[in-house]
């Protein structure tokens, strides 16, 4: 059975984002829940919740190097105020990471209702 190298790579960001969020000490109220990461090269892609009027800009991606790991974070900055139905978006980042340290999501992950 043949896994792709993307495929491997989304499974060890899922255990270690649960483990991260079990272990976060310092959550901020304004961290947007994630549906979906993907960690590709150097870019950070997360699928997040919009109502009509979510942009990339009305988000902080965060990030914090403990020397052993690092965390990342993606904080909402701006309501969506907007009434259209729910809906997934694709919001992309570039990461200056440049070793292979583990990563770790301090974001709670939720399931996308059907």
């Amino acid at each position: 059975m043949k896994t792709s190298n993307t495929s491997v790579m989304l499974c060890f960001i899922f255990f270690i984002s649960t483990l991260s969020i079990s272990c976060s000490t310092h959550s901020s109220p304004n961290q947007e829940p994630i549906y979906a990461v993907k960690l590709q090269h150097n870019t950070i892609k997360f699928w997040v919740k919009s109502s009509g009027c979510t942009k990339p800009d009305d988000f902080d991606l965060t990030t914090e190097d403990s020397g052993q790991y690092y965390t990342v974070g993606l904080v909402r900055n701006k309501k969506d105020h907007c009434r259209r139905m729910p809906t997934m978006i694709a919001i992309s980042y570039p990461l200056q990471q440049g070793d292979s340290k583990p990563m770790y999501l301090s974001n709670p992950l939720k399931h996308w209702p059907r």
